[in-house]
């Protein structure tokens, strides 16, 4: 995702929207003054394949302010994740705001993750909703959620999947969102060396519409949990996650065609022939396992190529900041220049 180098405006928010029709008008009311207050503005709305009305209301707002509230409408429903990429790649500010439009994340808490965000020269401030107003099949799993992330991952976060969150545009530079990894953008930008940080929000109840939460995204979530295990561990050495099993694998062929091919010498030996291979089938496992440790390897090795030949043709250093260099732009390798706050 390629950013300008030159922003349009101090703040781009982001906002998803999938059968919100009623709440639209409330949240622009209550949005609008805090971004004023804030500075120069864009709000970039992604209609997520409404059916409500949703999409027809969003065009009205838009003629009503054409010069700030952009609109990208899907087809059809695509989820949150694709909805947000959408918006992240056309945003033109200096930092980003994502926010839901259910009206529970209420806008007026911006002006405090700004606070936070300077105050403590973060990277990313998400908010905290401390007094959830949810029911129990939401609020439980999400503690559960938000525990084993920070257990696995070791952010220091105690909401995750916050949907009000501040970060500087560089952020957003190398994310891709899709299935359900908006839920693990903390982690990912954590990975990429980005500080992380947190403040409390109040967290209403919601005044209409109807919740877009399912039991069946528990098993999306634990894919997607996979998903992102493997990226930040194994992403730039592919060999290592595939290595283990290959030696898993070539271990125990080792260790079982060991026991048979030993049991096979004796019987020839002493005339036991029940130790014979022919009386044990069993062994078989040993070349069977053998295989699969090559396969394994194989894969890991393949997968080592293929980084490396993407590394190679899109050299981008993980540089925050550069003083006093010029780098020709043809450069493969041209760091990025961040400027001051």
């Amino acid at each position: 995702m390629n950013m300008p180098k030159d922003y349009a405006c101090d703040y781009s928010v982001v906002i998803p929207v999938y059968n919100e029709v009623d709440n639209l008008r409330p949240l622009l009311n209550l949005l609008l003054p805090v971004l004023q207050q804030l500075g120069s503005h864009e709000i970039i709305v992604v209609d997520d394949g409404s059916t409500d009305g949703s999409g027809e209301l969003l065009q009205e707002i838009h003629v009503e302010h054409p010069d700030i509230f952009k609109l990208i409408a899907f087809r059809r429903n695509l989820g949150k994740s694709a909805a947000l990429d959408a918006g992240f790649r056309v945003t033109r500010g200096r930092f980003i705001v994502m926010m839901d439009a259910d009206l529970q994340d209420q806008p007026t808490e911006i002006t405090h993750l700004v606070e936070k965000l300077h105050k403590d020269k973060l990277d990313v401030v998400s908010g905290w909703k401390v007094n959830r107003q949810d029911p129990l099949n939401k609020t439980l799993p999400s503690r559960l959620f938000n525990w084993s992330l920070k257990k696995t991952f070791m952010v220091e976060v105690h909401d995750f999947n916050c949907g009000l969150k501040l970060m500087r545009a560089e952020c957003i530079q190398s994310l891709i969102l899709y299935g359900q990894l908006h839920r693990y953008m903390l982690v990912l930008l954590a990975h990429q060396g980005f500080s992380i940080g947190e403040a409390p929000v109040h967290h209403a109840k919601r005044l209409s519409g109807v919740s877009k939460y399912g039991w069946w995204r528990f098993l999306e979530g634990f894919m997607d949990l996979i998903t992102i295990y493997f990226l930040t561990r194994y992403l730039r050495s592919p060999l290592y996650f595939f290595g283990s099993y290959a030696l898993f694998f070539l271990l125990a062929a080792i260790a079982i065609g060991g026991f048979f091919l030993s049991m096979h010498i004796y019987a020839i030996y002493s005339g036991f022939r029940l130790g014979m291979l022919s009386e044990h089938p069993l062994w078989l496992l040993s070349p069977v396992t053998l295989l699969i440790s090559i396969i394994f390897f194989f894969f890991g090795l393949l997968g080592q190529m293929i980084i490396h030949l993407h590394l190679y043709q899109n050299h981008q250093p993980h540089v925050r900041l550069t003083l006093g260099l010029n780098p020709p732009s043809s450069s493969p390798a041209t760091p990025v220049t961040n400027g001051p706050d």
